[in-house]
C-alpha cells in the first residue's frame, strides 16, 4: 500500500509538470490538448482501487486531478481564442475618460468703470467717456447722455447712480431724478433696500447708511457695499476687511480680505480678492474660481468682469464682474 501511494504522489506531480510545460509551448497547444486528457484519464484509472472502493486519499486525487483538467482546459481555449471563450467570462470594457469642460473668462465685449445687474438679468455699465449704457452684450449697448462714476439696478430696472461729485440720482422711465444726500458708492438689494457709503470720512473709509424715508446712518464705515435678499449689507472697508450686518445692527466679520463684494439675487456672495481672484462665500469658506478682476456684481444666473488689463469685460455663468478703470467685458461660460 505505501508504494502504491507513493507512485500515486508521484503521477501527481508528474502531471502537474506536464500541465505547465503543455501551457508554455504555446506552437503546440492545439496538438498537446488531447495527449493530455488521455494521460489523465489513464492516471485516474491507475489510481482506482481494484476491489472498487476508493480510499479517502484516492477521493481526494480524483478531485485534484479535476481541477487540474478544468483549468488546463480553459486555459488552452482561453489563449486560442481570447475575448471568445466560453468557458472564462468575458472582459469587461476598458471605461473612456469622460471629457472635462474647462470654464475660461469669454469676451462679450464693450469698455467699462462700472458695471451692474438686476435680479432679472438686465445689465447696465457706466461706459467711454463715463456714459450710461443699458442693454449688452456688445453690440446691444444702449447709449444714455449721462455721466456717473457708480451705479446700481432694481429689479424693475430702475437705475441709482452716484456723480462725481458726490450726487445721488434716480432714472427711471428715462426721467432723472435727484436724491438728497452725497455717497461714494450705492448699493440695492433684489428687494428694493437702498444702501449707500457716504462721502464723510471715517477710521474704515466713509459712513453708511440706508434708505427709510429719508437717509439714516448706521454704526460702522466701508468703502465698497452690497445688498443680499434679506436687505443686509455686506462691506469691505479700507483696510480691505470683510463684514455683513446681522440682525440686532450688528457687524459679523467674515474671514478673508476683497477689494469688491456682490451679491446675487438668492442670495450668493461673491467678491474679488486682493490678489484679483474671484471667490464665492460657501458658507464656511470662499471657494477660488480664478480670474484676475476688479469689481463684481451678481445677476440670476450667476457671475461678468473687467480683465485684469483694464481692457475687458468677462462673463463667468452670467455673473458680473469689472475693473473700476476702463476695460473691455467678458463672460466665463460651461
Amino acid at each position: 500500500e505505501n508504494g502504491k501511494n507513493k507512485m500515486k504522489v508521484f503521477a501527481f506531480l508528474l502531471a502537474g509538470l506536464l500541465i505547465v510545460a503543455v501551457y508554455g509551448q504555446n506552437d503546440a497547444q492545439t496538438e498537446t490538448e488531447s495527449e493530455i486528457e488521455e494521460v489523465l484519464e489513464s492516471m485516474k484509472k491507475e489510481a482506482t482501487v481494484q476491489d472498487g472502493k476508493a480510499s479517502f486519499a484516492q477521493a481526494r486525487l480524483d478531485m485534484y486531478m479535476h481541477k487540474l483538467s478544468s483549468l488546463l482546459n480553459g486555459l488552452l481555449k482561453c489563449h486560442k481564442h481570447p475575448g471568445h471563450c466560453k468557458t472564462c467570462p468575458k472582459p469587461r470594457p476598458t471605461p473612456r475618460p469622460r471629457p472635462v469642460r474647462r470654464k475660461r473668462w469669454k469676451n462679450i465685449g464693450g469698455t467699462a468703470y462700472d458695471i451692474t445687474v438686476s435680479a432679472r438679468g438686465k445689465m447696465a455699465v457706466i461706459g467711454s467717456g463715463h456714459r450710461l449704457y443699458v442693454g449688452g452684450p456688445s453690440p446691444n449697448w444702449r447709449r444714455f447722455n449721462i455721466r456717473a462714476k457708480r451705479l446700481s439696478m432694481r429689479r424693475d430696472g430702475t437705475l441709482f447712480l452716484t456723480g462725481f461729485r458726490g450726487e445721488i440720482w434716480r432714472y427711471s422711465q428715462n426721467k432723472l431724478h435727484r436724491l438728497p444726500g452725497a455717497a461714494w458708492d450705492i448699493a440695492v438689494g433684489p428687494r428694493n433696500h437702498l444702501w449707500v457709503i457716504g462721502t464723510n470720512p471715517e477710521a474704515g473709509g466713509y459712513g453708511i447708511y440706508r434708505w427709510y424715508r429719508g437717509w439714516r446712518k448706521v454704526p460702522g464705515s466701508a468703502y465698497d457695499i452690497a445688498v443680499d435678499p434679506r436687505g443686509h449689507p455686506w462691506v469691505c472697508n479700507k483696510q480691505r476687511h470683510i463684514w455683513r450686518h446681522i440682525n440686532g445692527g450688528r457687524w459679523a466679520r467674515v474671514p478673508g480680505a476683497c477689494i469688491d463684494v456682490g451679491i446675487g439675487p438668492a442670495g450668493d456672495v461673491w467678491v474679488v480678492g486682493t490678489n484679483l481672484h474671484v471667490y464665492r462665500w460657501m458658507g464656511r469658506n470662499w471657494k477660488d474660481f480664478g480670474g484676475r478682476m476688479r469689481r463684481i456684481a451678481v445677476g440670476p444666473r450667476g457671475p461678468v468682469a473687467l480683465g485684469h488689463n483694464w481692457r475687458s469685460i468677462n462673463w463667468y455663468h452670467q455673473s458680473f464682474i469689472c475693473y473700476t478703470k476702463q476695460s473691455l467685458i467678458f463672460s466665463k461660460k460651461k
